[in-house]
C-alpha cells in the first residue's frame, strides 16, 4: 500500500517549468491568443517566469 500511496504522491506533483512550457506551446499553437501585456520575444518562457 505505501507503494501505491508513494506512486500517486509523484503524479499528483505540481508540474515543473518545463511541463507547463510544453502544455502552452501546444496550447498556442492550437490557436491560443496571447495578452497584449506579454511582450518577450518568446511568450512560453514569459508565462514560464510568471
Amino acid at each position: 500500500m505505501q507503494q501505491d500511496v508513494s506512486a500517486f504522491t509523484e503524479q499528483l506533483a505540481p508540474a515543473g517549468a518545463d511541463e507547463i512550457g510544453q502544455c502552452i506551446e501546444g496550447l498556442m499553437s492550437g490557436g491560443m491568443r496571447i495578452c497584449d501585456t506579454i511582450t518577450a520575444a518568446n511568450p512560453v518562457e514569459e508565462y514560464q517566469e510568471v
